[in-house]
C-alpha cells in the first residue's frame, strides 16, 4: 500500500526504474545512534594506537568494491599528500565484489572495523571522506558529522540529501575534484565541524520511528 524509501534520491529511481507512482512512495530518512558524538582526546588516541595510526589522517568507512570507488580515493590521496605528506588514509570496511584496490605508502586497510571503535576514528580524523558513485542512504558521513568530523563526499545519489551544506562536495569520477574537496575539508575543518553537529542533530532515529509509524496508521486506517 505505501512503500518506504529512505531517501528522495531512491525514490527517485523507484519511479524512474521501477514505474511505482510517486504517490506511493513515503520519504523517511534514516538517523543516527546518540553514542556517535564527539569522543575525548584519550579515546581518540587509544583508538589510533589499535590500528597503528601515527598522526593526523584522513578516514573513509564503506565495503571495499567498485561502487564505493576506493581506487580513485587513492589516487586522490596521493594529491594530497603533496600538500599534506605526513596525512595517512584509513580505509575501513569489509571486502565486498570485485577488484580490491592496491594500498599504497600512508593507506592502512584495517578491514571490519567493530562499532565500538568508529566514534573514536571518526571523532579523531582530519576529515571523513566518501566518494562513492552511489549510494542509497549514506549512514557513514552521518555518523562522522554526529561525532563532529568535516566531511567530503560525492555529490550524487543521496549523499548530498544528508550531507546538505554542512560538508564539502566533489565529483567522485574526477580524482582532482576528490582531492580537492579534501583539501577544502581540512581547511575548512573549525567551521565544518559546528556544520556537521548541528546537521547530523536532524536526523534521529526516534524521528524516523515516529514518521515510520505515521504511514502504518495512515494505511491501517484507510483499510477500516
Amino acid at each position: 500500500d505505501k512503500i518506504i524509501a529512505v531517501s528522495q534520491s531512491t525514490k527517485d529511481d523507484l519511479i524512474s526504474v521501477l514505474k511505482i507512482p510517486e504517490e506511493k512512495i513515503v520519504v523517511i530518512s534514516e538517523g543516527v545512534e546518540d553514542r556517535y558524538c564527539p569522543q575525548s582526546l584519550d579515546v581518540q588516541e587509544i583508538v589510533k594506537k589499535r590500528y597503528r595510526i601515527t598522526g593526523d589522517y584522513l578516514f573513509t568507512l564503506s565495503t571495499l568494491e567498485p561502487r564505493k570507488n576506493q581506487a580513485r580515493l587513492i589516487k586522490a590521496f596521493e594529491l594530497v599528500r603533496q600538500e599534506y605528506p605526513d596525512l595517512q588514509l584509513i580505509i575501513g570496511g569489509r571486502t565486498g565484489w570485485g577488484e580490491i584496490p592496491k594500498a599504497i605508502d600512508g593507506v592502512l586497510m584495517p578491514g571490519y572495523i567493530p562499532d565500538a571503535d568508529l566514534p573514536g576514528l571518526y571523532s579523531g580524523c582530519l576529515a571523513f571522506v566518501l566518494p562513492s558513485i552511489y549510494e542509497g542512504f549514506g549512514l557513514s558521513p552521518l555518523q562522522a558529522m554526529a561525532c563532529g568530523a568535516p566531511v567530503a563526499v560525492s555529490n550524487v545519489s543521496s549523499l548530498p540529501e544528508v550531507v546538505d551544506d554542512a560538508g564539502v562536495l566533489f565529483d567522485p569520477e574526477s580524482v582532482e575534484s576528490i582531492a580537492a574537496g579534501i583539501i577544502e575539508a581540512i581547511k575548512n575543518r573549525g567551521k565544518l565541524r559546528e556544520k556537521s553537529l548541528a546537521r547530523a542533530a536532524q536526523f534521529t532515529w526516534e524521528k524516523t520511528a515516529a514518521e515510520t509509524y505515521r504511514v502504518y496508521q495512515q494505511v491501517l486506517s484507510s483499510k477500516q
